[in-house]
């Protein structure tokens, strides 16, 4: 969830960047939380980062973005040093 004063009115775009990962070169399974659907959604992750163009329907109150990582679905343990979701758009 963005700090109260940055919580934008409208957000037109979102990144969710991994870093610092042992994924081995595999690609990460990574879901965000659909709040209209109340399911989990897969998103492609190029390079370790995925690009969301229409993120309406993750963000939650206040543009909160739930997101997922599952070691089990690539084989092995998953160290990740940070995760970042960046939003843009209107205040």
């Amino acid at each position: 969830t963005p700090l109260p004063g940055a919580v934008l009115r409208e957000v037109d775009a979102m990144t969710v960047s991994i870093e610092d990962a042992n994924a081995g070169g595999r690609s990460l399974p990574l879901a965000l939380w659909n709040w209209g659907e109340q399911a989990w959604e897969e998103v492609d992750a190029v390079n370790e980062q995925a690009v969301v163009r229409d993120p309406a329907r993750f963000l939650g109150p206040q543009n909160a973005v739930q997101v997922r990582l599952i070691a089990d679905e690539i084989g092995g343990f998953i160290r990740v040093g940070r995760v970042t979701v960046a939003q843009a758009g209107t205040y």
